[in-house]
This record gives structure tokens, C-alpha cells and sequence, in this order.
């Protein structure tokens, strides 16, 4: 037992375990025992506002797939709380209904039917219910409310490993950014909108090998209280017995807040007893499959757990999926055989997305989604003097290269300490004054080569109104773009840059001061527009540059071959450097230059997939149906699966006199009977596989040959 005596003071974190009591008696004990309510009174004070025009919102998780396994906060306990406030006279209570996964692919998942379904009182009487599935009013509610109370659920996650007080935020942030992009939005959330306090329900707990895609309750009788959200999921965390930079989504908000002080602890940090975590493997390979554009997210419909009576599928061939599938995550806890099963489809499914990604990078860049993504780095780090030593700093490597010859036509090229130094100039037959009007030296970065996205920041302006200071986040392709068939991770650098602004010369200084997927060590440079003795401008960039190699090219020492190593090198900044020439003066032109496209919408549609993903998925249905309704076939499933997939009562379907097979009816879901008789010749069974369903297989081979058909005709001379 950890006490916390502190002179009175409430502990930073409570922790109530009492086997065989009520939730409400422990919810009321754990809310004093925490200091929840003076912390809310010394809220409201500062702010000066009456109890009755004081504004809470509650944000319970509601991720919930199954009524009659309700994965998400406890709604009795919710409910509770907000009749424990009224009492005490606060008046304007709401409830948040926003999910924190996406659910789209499942019917009656509109805003507040999942509340209406889980039991939520609509009467108003205590509380209002408002929101909707990762809606901007949602976000608005949640960061408008004088006092911010964030209630999650005690489980574990398929992806995340745990999902407890910060992935419970996920529902209340804005949701412009990608699925990679979660840190990121918690971590904002957490510096602009944090919740005052946090609960954890853990009375009746979720765990198990598929974490909340098929959960298992576990009657843990905890709860946990903190006014940290990242403390009360580091104790949530070592109550399962994980560590918590395991979360991808908590290990990118620790290593930019810091690990929370462990002290003043009050309770028990021991382990749930049979506790089961996802394991590691499991865990990865998901969260690959979930980074494949469009068919990573209509995948989460098959690998789900359903209440099917009151949330439908969408469409067809993602039921079909999820009865072939969502069974096997049922059985990981189990059987190792299913667990390994569902490694190799995440994995496939990631495969199958990597080759689409290389052949976008590779042939067809505009079919790209441009990446919004928002600075992380904490600015009050850096002081003026950061920025304004940047000149300064640059200076040093800039005069290592300039002193070399010319490697090849206009650029200069040099190593230090295994960086890249690189310098090179152009003169456009353009007057210097009309350039820098329309040629914005802030944004010199965004029209460099293969540019993908990021996003911007104003740090300081100078007396004119001018952009002096600022801080961008940027993202390119992988340089050269063949290194994406080798697994090479796209660059993301986050940069301080300071700007001058001369008569006859513009410069853009800047540093990288972090990657947050550590494709970079250095990143640094500067761009100037210089007005030339004609009257034009000269372009010139420096840069010095260290990215991160792919496995492969560690492997094989690429610097112990610097011939080989140093042709790659000039002939990517020779491409480079000629296509930013492109782009500049496409920038001057008006002319569209920048790779990809942008999302019309915030939100991202599962049901939106490519050809290619539909094809795929469609012929993963049709296979999983020749696996259910094949009996002579039937071992193979059995073999992978440990189950039988067919019912021995069922006639094997005959073909009439116009060679047709008909089929009675198939009950929805997986079919459990044992299987009799059956053979074990899996060399026949196969064949039996391979004649039946090739048409399957060469309507998907046409497919992607169609799709890469048109891509070529389309983008084959793209050379941006």
C-alpha cells in the first residue's frame, strides 16, 4: 500500500480497490478522497462564477460495440456523478457523446445513438447529452466548459495496447489529421484544453488478447482519480502491468510533457490478477494495417466484435469479412494459431497497402493525400536568441561547401561528419522586385521538391507586419522515391526559421529541431532570393541534411561503398534542385506545381476506397464464403482456424441439368458445429481451392491491371 500524508494535501493520484463494494458507494469515496471537489470549487473562484452558471462537461468513453458488453464507462456511474454535482448545486452539466474510433462502416452510429442505446437520460433533468462521433461540436463543448471531467474505461486496446484517460480525448479533438496522427492530437489537446480531472472506471474491467476488438470483462472492482491525465494512465498502466510509453499515443505525450512525479500515490499499484495485455506482435501488426490509406480503415469493420441487431454493417462484403474474421480475434486469447492468423492478415493487409504507396510514390504522385500535420514542439523552448543565432550557425557548414568545386553543372556537394552539404544557384530572367511579390520567401520551403504537407506557425513579426520569426513542420517523400521499395520512412522534420528582409536580398534561415518519426538528424539550410547586377533574381540554396537509412542500407554499410554512395547522393540533389527551380517558377506563374491532393473534408470516410481496396476486399469476401460453404474444403479452415467452418447436416449443393449449384440458406455469422469425416488431404484441398476460385483471383489481377493502366496513362510523365 502507497499512502500519501503530503500536510493535508489531496494525493496526485487515488487508486480504490474494494472487492464486493457498489460502484456508487466507491465512486462518492474515491471523488473525497482525490480532492475532486475542492479542486472544482478553487476552479470555479478563480473564474468567479456561480455554481448554477458554472459549466462542466463529462466525457465518458462510449467506443461501445456490444450492448450486452458494454465496453465503454460505466453509465450508472456517469450518471451518478452528475447527480452527486447537481446536488451540490451545479446546474449546467453536459455529457459528451464523441467516440473515440471511427465507426462509420456500422449503421445507427449517428450523433447520440450510441448514448440513446447504452441507456443515457435524455430528460435533461440532471444532465444534457451532446455531440456526436468526432464532431466539432464535440471538440467546441469540451473546451468551452468551465471545468473539464474526463471519465474513461479501464481496458485495453488492439493497436494502442491500453486505452484509458488521454485515448479517451481522441473523441474531443479536432479531427483533421490522419490515424498516425494521434499523439499528435492528444498532445494538443493536453496543452490547449486539458480536462481538470480524470477518472478511470475499473469496476468491471476489459481485457484480453484482442483488446476492445473483442474485449473480455474482468471484474477488477478499481477505480482510479487524478487531476493528470498522463499520471492516472501511468498507474492504469502498471495496474495491467505494462509499461506506458507502450501506447504510441502516451509515449509521444510523456516524451513532450514529461513523466509525471510517481509521489504522492494513494493505494495499490499491484497487478489485476489474470490479467491478459495484446500482445506486442499483435499490437504492431495492427497498427500497420491501420496506416494503409483507405483500406486500413475499412478493415477495422472486419476485425470488430458486433452487436449486429442494433449496429448493422454497411455494406455487404464488410459483414461477410467480420463473420470470417471477428471470430479468430474471439479465439486469440486461446488458441495461438488464431493469434498468429491475425498477424499475417495485418500484416497482408499492410503489405498490400505499402505496394499501393510505392506505386503512388513512384508513378502516380498526385493520387498522394497531402498531409496535415501540426507542429509539436513546445516554442516556449526557444528563445530569440535560438532564431537569431541561425545566420550564425549555418555560416560554418555553408563554407565548407562553398570552398569545393562544382560537382555537377550549377551544384556544389560536400561530406561532414556523414552529413550532406549541398549549395547551388539560379538566375531567373525575372526583375528581382516582381519575383519577391509574388514568390513568398516564407514559404520557400513548400515549394521545394516532392513537398507532401506539414504546417506553419508565426513566432514574432518586425515593424512592417512581416513574418520574422516562425516555426514550420515539414514533410516530404522519400529522397530518392525508389527508397520506399526498401521501407524507407517519408521525412518529417519540425524547423525554427528566422527571415531577412533586405533591399536587394530576401533569406530564409532554418534548424530542425526535432522528427517525430526520425527519418532526419539534420535538416538545416536557407533559401535567398538575391537581386542580380541585371536586375534579376538569383536563387541560391545551402543545406545540410543527415536522413535516416532504411534497414537494408544499414545493413549493407552503404558509406563503405562511397562510389555507389555518392552517385545516389548527386543524382537525387541534381533532381532535386532542378524540379525546385520548377516549382518557384511555377509559384510566380500561378501554376499549380505541388504534389497530391487535398481531402475535401475533415473527416475521413472508411467507405471511400479505391478500386484497388474494394477489388481486394471483395475478393477476401468471396473466398471466406467458399471457406464456409465448401465441406470438402472445410479441414483447411480448421487446420488455421482450430474450428470448423461448415455444419455436417448440411447436403453438399449438387449441380442441376444446367450445371447451376443451389444453396439453401446460411445463417448470418460464423458457424461453429464440428465437422465429421472429413478428409485430410490438404494437397487436394487445395486444389479444390485453386479450381474453384480463379476467376476470383484473375477479376482482382485485371483489376490492379486496369488501376495501374490508368495511373500511368495519367501520371506516367509526372516527374514532380
Amino acid at each position: 500500500m502507497i499512502t500519501c500524508d503530503m500536510n493535508n494535501e489531496p494525493p496526485s493520484v487515488c487508486i480504490r480497490h474494494t472487492p464486493g463494494g457498489t460502484p456508487d458507494l466507491m465512486l462518492e469515496e474515491i471523488l473525497d478522497a482525490s480532492g475532486f471537489w475542492t479542486a472544482m470549487e478553487s476552479v470555479r473562484r478563480t473564474q468567479k462564477i456561480s455554481r448554477d452558471r458554472f459549466s462542466i462537461a463529462i466525457k465518458p468513453d462510449l467506443d461501445v460495440f456490444n450492448l450486452a458488453l458494454p465496453s465503454g464507462t460505466d453509465r450508472h456511474l456517469v450518471q451518478h456523478l452528475a447527480s452527486l454535482l447537481r446536488q451540490r448545486g451545479y446546474a449546467l452539466i453536459t455529457v459528451i457523446d464523441a467516440r473515440n474510433t471511427r465507426d462509420s462502416w456500422l449503421l445507427n452510429r449517428e450523433p447520440l445513438m450510441v448514448a440513446d442505446f447504452v441507456g443515457y437520460d435524455f430528460s435533461g433533468d440532471v444532465y444534457e447529452v451532446t455531440g456526436g462521433d468526432v464532431s466539432a461540436s464535440a471538440a467546441q463543448t469540451w473546451s468551452d466548459a468551465d471545468f473539464r471531467i474526463n471519465f474513461a474505461k479501464n481496458r485495453t486496446h488492439e493497436s494502442q495496447v491500453f486505452a484509458l484517460c488521454v485515448h479517451n480525448l481522441l473523441g474531443v479533438c479536432p479531427s483533421n489529421v490522419t490515424l498516425s496522427d494521434l499523439g499528435s492530437r492528444c498532445l494538443g489537446l493536453l496543452r490547449e484544453s486539458p480536462p481538470h480531472f480524470n477518472l478511470i472506471d475499473g469496476f468491471i474491467s476489459f481485457h484480453g488478447a484482442a483488446g476492445e476488438r473483442a474485449p473480455v470483462a474482468h471484474k477488477s472492482c478499481t477505480l482510479i482519480a487524478s487531476p493528470d491525465a498522463l499520471l492516472a494512465d501511468v498507474v492504469g498502466a502498471s495496474k495491467m502491468g505494462l509499461d506506458p510509453y507502450l501506447s504510441p499515443i502516451n509515449a509521444k505525450c510523456l516524451q513532450a510533457l514529461g513523466m509525471p512525479s510517481l509521489q504522492g500515490i494513494d493505494g495499490e499499484l499491484t497487478r489485476y490478477p489474470m490479467w491478459q495485455n495484446v500482445h506486442p506482435l499483435v499490437a504492431e501488426s495492427a497498427r500497420k494495417r491501420n496506416e494503409v490509406p483507405g483500406l486500413g480503415g475499412a478493415s477495422a469493420a472486419w476485425f470488430q466484435t458486433v452487436d449486429r441487431e442494433h449496429f448493422p454493417f454497411r455494406e455487404f462484403y464488410s459483414d461477410r469479412l467480420n463473420s470470417f474474421i471477428a471470430p479468430l480475434m474471439a479465439r486469440m486469447g486461446d488458441d495461438p494459431r488464431a493469434q498468429w492468423l491475425i498477424v499475417l492478415l495485418n500484416t497482408l493487409i499492410a503489405s498490400v497497402g505499402s505496394g499501393i504507396l510505392a506505386q503512388h510514390t513512384l508513378f502516380a504522385k498526385g493520387q498522394l493525400e497531402r498531409q496535415r500535420k501540426r507542429i509539436e514542439i513546445d516554442l516556449d523552448r526557444f528563445g530569440d536568441g535560438d532564431y537569431l543565432n541561425l545566420p550564425e550557425h549555418l555560416a560554418l557548414f555553408e563554407q565548407h561547401v562553398r570552398t569545393g568545386e562544382y560537382t555537377s553543372g550549377r551544384i556544389q556537394l560536400r561530406r561532414l561528419d556523414d552529413a550532406a552539404l549541398f549549395f547551388a544557384s539560379h538566375e531567373y530572367p525575372i526583375a528581382y522586385d516582381e519575383f519577391v511579390s509574388r514568390v513568398n520567401i516564407g514559404h520557400a520551403i513548400q515549394y521545394m521538391n516532392d513537398y507532401i504537407g506539414g504546417s506553419l506557425v508565426t513566432v514574432a513579426r518586425d515593424d512592417h507586419g512581416r513574418t520574422r520569426m516562425q516555426a514550420e513542420r515539414n514533410l516530404y517523400l522519400q529522397q530518392p522515391n525508389w527508397m520506399v521499395l526498401f521501407g524507407g520512412d517519408i521525412i518529417d522534420v519540425e524547423k525554427i526559421q528566422l527571415l531577412d528582409y533586405g533591399e536587394d536580398r530576401q533569406t530564409i534561415y532554418w534548424r530542425t529541431v526535432a522528427s517525430p518519426n526520425n527519418s532526419a538528424e539534420n535538416d538545416d539550410g536557407r533559401v535567398s532570393f538575391i537581386r542580380a547586377p541585371n536586375g534579376c533574381v538569383r536563387m541560391e540554396i545551402f543545406t545540410r541534411q543527415k536522413f535516416s537509412l532504411p534497414l537494408f542500407f544499414q545493413f549493407i554499410r552503404i558509406d563503405l561503398f562511397p562510389g555507389i554512395r555518392d552517385s545516389i547522393v548527386e543524382t537525387a540533389y541534381r533532381n532535386f534542385f532542378e524540379r525546385t527551380v520548377a516549382n518557384m517558377q511555377a509559384q510566380f506563374d500561378g501554376r499549380e506545381f505541388r504534389i497530391g491532393y487535398e481531402r475535401p473534408t475533415d473527416l475521413i470516410d472508411e467507405n471511400s476506397l479505391g478500386d484497388i481496396a474494394r477489388y481486394i476486399a471483395t475478393a477476401l469476401a468471396t473466398l471466406s464464403e467458399l471457406l464456409r460453404t465448401r465441406s470438402d474444403i472445410a479441414g483447411v479452415g480448421e487446420w488455421f482456424a482450430a474450428r470448423s467452418w461448415t455444419s455436417d447436416t448440411r447436403p453438399a449443393p449438387v449441380p442441376d441439368s444446367d450445371g447451376f449449384r443451389h444453396f439453401g440458406p446460411t445463417p448470418a455469422g460464423t458457424r461453429y458445429d464440428s465437422v465429421a469425416g472429413q478428409a485430410t488431404d490438404l494437397a487436394r484441398r487445395l486444389e479444390e481451392v485453386l479450381l474453384d476460385s480463379p476467376g476470383v483471383f484473375a477479376g482482382l489481377a485485371s483489376a490492379v491491371q486496369r488501376d495501374l493502366e490508368a495511373f500511368a496513362e495519367q501520371n506516367g510523365g509526372e516527374s514532380r
